[in-house]
């Protein structure tokens, strides 16, 4: 594991991912580093083997994928036998007949995002109602940061990444702060608003970027500091 800490970094990955679906969303990391190395190790043509490490760090990628996505791979497969066992009568909308478009039951059935959309309200823009309008402003100001950091820092990242971490990990901050641009879209467009806080306070790209931001700007530090602790005492 020494010699291959993107597979070491795949098991622990999907030891999240063993805990909350959300983990899969590590793959956003493994993918950026792993095309980062095969690009450099591609752009040294120099190097008579660069074709051969190359291709051993993408089978390197893919085993640390595999180990990211399967815990929840698992437990969709769980669930289908579970629930949709083939000598049941009565068929579950959940489930579905073995054919090409699920790979002859090699992709489980979408039980866990019917169950999500049915029973949760679960969808595209679903929170968005009058109804819901607290909630919705509850969420805002998460979101509002997360896609304010995530086009800040993108758009100016070789900047950026200095203030955070030394040149050699450079990288690693942009890869997170992809990671926090696809949370931000899928907080503000598929999940329950109300919970965008408690995402996206999983990410520390969060937290790099308003350190920075409030190095400069006391203002910023009391209003950030301010409203978490509202929202934890409101939260509570």
């Amino acid at each position: 594991l020494a010699e291959n800490p993107i597979v070491f970094a795949g098991i622990l990955f999907g030891v999240a991912t063993a805990f909350r679906s959300n983990g899969v969303l590590n793959v956003i990391i493994v993918l950026s580093h792993i095309s980062r190395e095969v690009f450099l190790t591609l752009r040294n043509r120099q190097d008579q083997r660069r074709h051969f490490k190359a291709a051993r760090w993408i089978k390197r990628g893919f085993i640390a994928l595999i180990l990211v996505v399967f815990p929840h791979y698992l437990f969709a497969r769980f669930g289908e036998a579970r629930y949709c066992p083939f000598s049941i009568k009565v068929k579950r909308p959940w489930c579905q007949n073995r054919s090409w478009r699920n790979l002859f039951g090699l992709i489980p059935s979408p039980m866990y995002s019917y169950l999500q959309r049915h029973y949760w309200g679960l969808g595209f823009m679903s929170s968005y109602h009058v109804r819901n309008l607290g909630n919705v402003i509850l969420g805002a100001p998460a979101i509002a940061i997360g896609a304010y950091l995530s086009q800040w820092f993108l758009r100016e990242r070789a900047r950026r990444s200095a203030a955070f971490v030394k040149e050699d990990h450079q990288f690693f901050v942009s890869a997170y702060y992809l990671q926090l641009a696809v949370m931000t879209l899928i907080a503000a467009t598929y999940m329950h608003v109300q919970v965008a806080t408690r995402f996206l306070s999983t990410s520390p790209a969060m937290y790099w970027g308003l350190a920075h931001l409030g190095a400069k700007s006391p203002t910023l530090r009391l209003v950030v500091t301010t409203y978490s602790l509202a929202y934890a005492f409101v939260g509570v």
